[in-house]
């Protein structure tokens, strides 16, 4: 996260650090990022603000996330750690995505995202059956 700290501040060339080439960058998948970022917004290191702005049609359009970074409070002894002693981050982030869905099942609303589910093809599948090359003479091969 630091490495992408005060992007204003520096010509990255490639503009703000979006989820997806954050991801790319760290070898990792968009959802191992997200539960990450997650995992460490409980855990108090830093806080995330989302940002969300009103596009020519009137769509609300997602821009980059600001991240907010606690390491300047942590090295001045300033920083309290949220968690109680023994508690793992990552315990505390299921259980408050736990609580969201809760909430939004609650509210009648639908999950977005993950893949549609496609209709059942008729006739089958489109690979024909496997097969198998043996090679029976190996003298080629020295």
């Amino acid at each position: 996260m630091i490495t992408y700290a005060d992007t204003g501040g520096r010509d990255t060339k490639r503009g703000r650090p979006y989820r997806p080439e954050l991801a790319a960058q760290l070898g990792v998948s968009v959802s191992t990022l997200d539960r990450t970022v997650f995992g460490g917004e409980c855990a108090g290191l830093w806080r995330v603000k989302p940002r969300v702005h009103k596009a020519a049609t009137g769509n609300k359009m997602n821009d980059a996330n600001v991240y907010y970074l606690f390491d300047a409070e942590f090295w001045r002894g300033e920083w309290t750690d949220p968690l109680r002693p023994g508690q793992a981050a990552a315990d505390v982030a299921k259980e408050r995505l736990a609580e969201r869905r809760a909430a939004k099942k609650a509210a009648g609303v639908e999950p977005l995202g993950g893949r549609k589910r496609q209709p059942p093809s008729e006739g089958g599948g489109v690979m024909g059956d496997a097969h198998v090359y043996i090679p029976t003479d190996f003298s080629s091969l020295g």
